[in-house]
């Protein structure tokens, strides 16, 4: 039976915000505490392969060799050697990354707490696709999120907003593509909005409301 086999294995740090599997018995998790690191035997034992404690890092990526590292204040950590040496890439940005993940072996995809979503590459650069984030501080239960998710046909987004308007709904692939964006009539409080799948592939979306000037994002898994 699928999931039988679970065993607890504590690891012994705090502040684990994201993990990522790299085959069948390794792994790479970062956590808040400035720290990424490795497990070779399926979770039985970790090493610490980087540690700053000056940053708080939110996502972790890995394809092949290749290991991405993001977090707040624009921390962004590339290796190309599976975690034996790290480079800090300039982001030119202080956003507060929220999540990375690889289109291919050189293109990626990192979106940020407020909606922006860039697009770069193993060279350095960051482009942003999806608008800058703005600065405004949102309410913190501007978007609620969907459920179910993961979803097989449809799914519904929950937000609350202060006043009744419109709001711009925008869905992306992994690779940046707008596959959907709509407008929808907000009204005062607690809004549903039923997004529906159809025509799209399984994977990965990233959705974006904007609302008033103000811009949140969340992501979504399609399985069919």
């Amino acid at each position: 039976m699928p999931g039988s086999g679970w065993t607890l294995q504590p690891v012994v740090t705090p502040f684990i915000s994201s993990y990522e599997r790299q085959g069948d018995s390794s792994g790479v998790l970062v956590t808040q505490t400035g720290r990424i690191m490795q497990t070779a035997d399926n979770a039985a034992s970790w090493q610490t392969i980087f540690h700053d404690s000056s940053v708080v890092f939110q996502s972790v990526t890995a394809l092949g060799s290749n290991i991405i590292a993001a977090g707040d204040s624009g921390a962004f950590f590339l290796s190309r050697d599976n975690g034996t040496t790290w480079l800090r890439k300039t982001s030119n940005t202080k956003y507060h990354f929220s999540h990375v993940e690889f289109i291919d072996t050189n293109l990626f995809i990192v979106t940020t707490k407020k909606g922006g979503i860039f697009k770069g590459d193993l060279s350095g650069s960051l482009i942003a696709i999806g608008g800058e984030p703005k600065d405004e501080i949102l309410p913190s239960t501007f978007l609620t999120g969907n459920y179910p998710n993961p979803f097989n046909s449809s799914t519904i987004i929950e937000f609350n907003t202060p006043e009744g308007g419109i709001t711009g709904l925008t869905v992306y692939d992994v690779t940046g593509r707008v596959v959907h964006s709509e407008v929808i009539t907000a009204t005062k409080g607690k809004n549903s909005f039923r997004f529906e799948g159809n025509g799209l592939h399984s994977g990965v979306y990233f959705y974006v409301l904007d609302f008033g000037g103000k811009r949140e994002y969340s992501k979504m898994i399609l399985l069919k």
